[in-house]
Order: structure tokens, then C-alpha cells, then sequence
């Protein structure tokens, strides 16, 4: 987050030399904060990390997510494959409602490391994008409570 901190002030202190304002280069990066957070909710949990500059804690939060996904969807094609080669779209009856009933009876766990992952993503980039915000406009350092909160 610092290094991201830093590419802002220089950013701020290049338009300064320019002439520019450095109040609309301030509320454009205060934008990208607030952007950060939306994308990490609509898009990909880890994504809302990455543009904040939180590399890491953004890779880790993709991998995992989309291990998840993965690993769910390999599931759910083992089913419909095991109800349409296995006999059951033979045998009549509503097999499509019985294989959507599986299809969460046996893949529950999965669901909800996904939902908390997006859940708990959404947000910490909310309050990293907040702490950036209050950082570039008070000009100041992250004080130590913040620092220790993250860890």
C-alpha cells in the first residue's frame, strides 16, 4: 500500500510542476479507491486488492477464489456426466430437478468459503480503499493502528 502511496504523491507532485490542480489529480485517485472496491464486488474478489496496490493479498485472494470455482464446477460436470450417461435421463421422471437438488445437497461446503471469500474481499478493499482515501487527503502516513489491523 505504501509503494501504491508513493506512485499517488508523485503522481501529485508531477501536476504541481505542471500547473495542474492538485485537488482534481486528489478526487481522481479518490475515485480509483472507490473504484477498487466496486470492481472487487462485481468482477473478481482480489481484484478490488491488486489496484490498491496490494499485490499479493489480491493474487492470493484470486487463486483461492478461483480454485473454488473450479473445483465446484468439476463437481457439478461430474453429476450432470454421471445423469446423462448413467441412466437417469432414461429412466423419466424429473431428473433435472433431482440433479439441481444434488447439485447443492452435495457441494454446500463449497459454497460458502466462495460467498465468504467475495463477502470478506469486498470488504477490505472497502476499508483499504477508506485508509488510502484518508491518507491522500490528510498527506500524512498510515498510523500504527491501521498497520496492525491489516495483520
Amino acid at each position: 500500500m505504501l509503494t501504491r502511496l508513493n506512485t499517488l504523491q508523485k503522481a501529485e507532485s508531477v501536476d504541481l510542476k505542471s500547473g495542474n490542480s492538485s485537488e482534481k489529480t486528489r478526487t481522481d485517485n479518490l475515485r480509483l479507491t472507490r473504484r477498487a472496491a466496486l470492481l472487487s464486488g462485481l468482477i473478481l474478489p482480489g481484484l478490488g486488492q491488486w489496484l490498491l496496490g496490494r499485490r499479493v493479498k489480491g493474487c492470493l485472494t484470486m487463486l483461492v477464489f478461483t480454485a473454488l470455482v473450479v473445483l465446484l464446477g468439476a463437481r457439478i460436470f461430474l453429476l450432470v456426466h454421471e445423469a446423462m450417461f448413467g441412466g437417469a435421463m432414461s429412466a423419466g421422471g424429473d431428473w433435472i430437478a433431482e440433479l439441481h437438488r444434488r447439485a447443492y445437497a452435495e457441494n454446500w461446503w463449497l459454497l460458502l468459503p466462495v460467498l465468504a471469500i467475495w463477502v470478506w474481499s469486498v470488504i477490505d478493499a472497502v476499508r483499504t480503499g477508506r485508509r488510502l482515501e484518508v491518507t491522500l487527503k490528510t498527506g500524512t502516513e498510515i498510523n500504527d493502528k491501521m498497520k496492525n489491523e491489516d495483520s
